[in-house]
């Protein structure tokens, strides 16, 4: 039996961490969820996950915070992570891939559409120019 891999899913909105965390244990990972960037900084010390799922919701200031962050820490820069928006404006997108993020999935997304981006990140080393190898 393998231990399943922890992924960070941070979303402000409880619901919607809940869903994509059960989409993601359905999935054969192991979810931990976080509301605010304070909170899930604490969990990637804690639970060092091997994945970052980050919205961008209304409240995207902590999702960028979050990400920066995690970019800024050694021990975390490496980390995967897959950010999620609502919206498609195109400056998100660059900067997005300037914070070396490894997907950009706009909301609605489904559950497993989140695992397959989460599963490929993990797959596929991260280059400097923020993009992945097949």
């Amino acid at each position: 039996m393998t231990i399943p891999e922890p992924v960070l899913v941070f979303d402000p909105d409880a619901d919607t961490a809940e869903m994509y965390g059960v989409g993601l244990e359905l999935a054969g990972f192991r979810p931990c969820l976080a509301s605010s960037d304070t909170e899930a900084l604490t969990v990637v010390q804690q639970e060092h996950p091997s994945a970052v799922i980050a919205d961008l919701g209304p409240g995207a200031a902590d999702g960028w915070r979050l990400i920066q962050s995690l970019r800024a820490d050694r021990r975390t820069r490496e980390i995967p992570i897959v950010v999620l928006t609502g919206r498609t404006d195109p400056w998100i997108g660059r900067r997005a891939a300037e914070l070396r993020c490894a997907a950009l999935l706009v909301k609605p997304c489904l559950p497993d559409t989140l695992a397959t981006a989460v599963r490929q990140s993990l797959a596929e080393p991260v280059r400097e120019d923020g993009a992945y190898d097949a």
